[in-house]
């Protein structure tokens, strides 16, 4: 076992001196076995063709909804299969792009092809046909360097094709379900699995599983394409039987609450949930009860009202401004924002209540922008909400105003704007911010707990990947030293009151909007991403303290 050592020395300028470990040891997963005591949860990315956290031994369920190629347009079923092509094309597209998250994001080799019904499939970009049958081919993909296209040229009205399952190669071992079996050969006798053979029963890669392991909480909200979600009624929900859970439309992707559930109880992690800012009671009822009976009794269930009501980036807060001045909720248009997000959290935790049958198996959660101690104060005050919540969720993000790093040359200069309190989102006035807030939540009797949270370098005026700075937040953020950051980040929350910390994000690539994942794809080593290590270290030797 590798032990931690910590180093810290006294960093100091004309205006911050922090005490920072100068070397965190590498961790393998294996020194962290399980989440019975992980004070850290994760956010799970969002399900897409260019996720480099693939999760689904099954791949076409990141796919693409099929786009059409016909003048008179393609007829579907309720699934999103093609029911009769009118003398067009159905295509679809994934694994795009892949290779950008780094080598060995998933197994290459011989991917198996199922299908039902009748008609003609054509294959281009990465997959090359080997081997094909009814119902059955095969493709070999050497490299992702591009993307699987899936094109349905033909198809047979009465029995059309559909149910397509790209399977990857291998499978698993019935002793290690977090590593992939290249063949029988890897298992011990009689204990490999062929994904082929037991697809419906193996959901998940076993590498993303590998990854969330470590893991108390999975919060969805990505997950569940929650931002901008256009959800209102029960019959909105994505069905498990659906073509693809991707998730461009948002009336129509995200997870299904199966695929939730399934995770959560596989991996004895509690699930955390994101209502449509739109949805009516009926589907939040739906939703509780659904989640009642599926979930684990030994499990909670998070319950959180959409994603970031207060940021006028999304959707739902142009939502939340119609309703509270709708409702004349107070004379400040912000405010009348707040409470109606609020009002409507509370009536949601009573429907969750209601169907839980109490509160044992809940944790209700306000969530409210960090800096912004007025607004949390708002939203826990109003109409007594704080006696009907158990937690008050923030993001407290570090390095989240790019003006400073537009003008670097080395990323040097990042990690000293970092630590400057010149900096107002440097980390030393973060931790500031945080301690802040913990006097609030004591105040109101409610949790302090993290939504979201770590790094934030990321410049949305720039408009192409490799445009500066961005070069050199990738570079940052693969820096030892943002390593240190995050344990020393993780403390301060500790040390303030914080309890749950749920970072921000699950493996995915880096681009010119952020560099949001805690790993650039799912086979990286702790020793290849610092903040994935940082996080790993700090579960270790830090278990949940409440």
């Amino acid at each position: 076992m590798i032990t931690l050592v910590l180093l810290f020395a006294c960093r100091g300028s004309d205006d911050s001196s922090v005490n920072t470990p100068e070397v965190l040891q590498y961790l393998s997963p294996s020194e962290v076995v399980g989440n019975t005591t992980s004070p850290i949860g994760t956010n799970v990315a969002v399900i897409r063709d260019w996720t480099t956290s693939q999760p689904f031994v099954d791949v076409f369920k990141t796919a693409r909804p099929f786009t059409v190629h016909s003048s008179e347009g393609v007829n579907y079923d309720e699934n999103g299969w093609p029911t009769r092509l009118n003398g067009g094309q159905a295509e679809t597209y994934l694994l795009t792009e892949l290779n950008r998250g780094g080598d060995n994001v998933i197994p290459l080799g011989l991917y198996t092809v199922l299908y039902d019904g009748k008609g003609k499939i054509n294959y281009g970009g990465l997959g090359k046909l080997v081997g094909s049958k009814p119902g059955h081919d095969v493709l070999y993909i050497s490299d992702l360097n591009g993307t699987l296209n899936i094109t349905i040229t033909e198809t047979d009205p009465t029995d059309y094709i559909r149910n397509i399952r790209v399977l990857m190669p291998g499978g698993i071992c019935l002793s290690d379900r977090f590593h992939h079996a290249a063949s029988e050969d890897d298992c011990p006798d009689g204990d490999y699995r062929s994904y082929e053979e037991y697809h419906e029963e193996i959901l998940f890669n076993p590498d993303y599983l590998r990854y969330m392991q470590s893991f108390k909480v999975l919060r969805f909200m990505d997950f569940m394409n929650t931002n901008d979600s256009s959800i209102t009624e029960w019959s909105d929900i994505t069905s498990f039987s659906g073509a693809t859970w991707s998730g461009y439309e948002a009336d129509k992707g995200g997870a299904p609450i199966e695929v939730m559930v399934k995770l959560a109880n596989q991996l004895n992690a509690d699930a955390w949930f994101c209502m449509p800012h739109k949805a009516n009671d009926e589907y939040i009822r739906n939703f509780a009860d659904s989640v009642k009976e599926h979930l684990k009794p030994e499990l909670k269930a998070y319950v959180e009202y959409s994603n970031e009501v207060w940021n006028s980036i999304f959707t739902q807060s142009d939502y939340a401004d119609e309703q509270g001045k709708f409702r004349n909720l107070d004379g400040d248009s912000y405010k009348a924002q707040m409470k109606y997000y609020s009002r409507r959290s509370v009536q949601i935790f009573n429907i969750w209540e209601n169907s839980f049958g109490g509160r044992e198996r809940l944790v209700r959660v306000m969530s409210t922008h960090a800096p912004n101690i007025d607004a949390s104060e708002t939203v826990l005050d109003f109409e007594e909400a704080y006696k009907k919540t158990d937690a008050l969720a923030v993001a407290p993000y570090f390095g989240g105003d790019p003006e400073p790093f537009r003008s670097v040359s080395s990323v040097n200069e990042i990690f000293k704007i970092l630590n400057s309190r010149r900096y107002p989102e440097s980390l030393p006035n973060i931790e500031k911010n945080i301690a802040e807030l913990g006097k609030l939540t004591k105040k109101y009797n409610v949790d302090l707990i993290a939504y979201e949270g770590g790094q934030h370098l990321a410049d949305w005026d720039t408009s192409e990947d490799e445009q500066h700075p961005n070069p050199l937040f990738y570079r940052a953020n693969r820096d030892p030293r943002m390593g240190i950051l995050y344990y020393q980040y993780l403390q301060s929350w500790r040390k303030a009151g914080g309890k749950l910390f749920v970072h921000y994000t699950s493996p995915r690539m880096w681009t010119k909007v952020g560099s949001w994942g805690v790993m650039e794809n799912l086979n990286q080593t702790p020793a290849e991403a610092p903040k994935y290590n940082a996080i790993l270290t700090f579960i270790r030797e830090n278990p949940r303290w409440w």
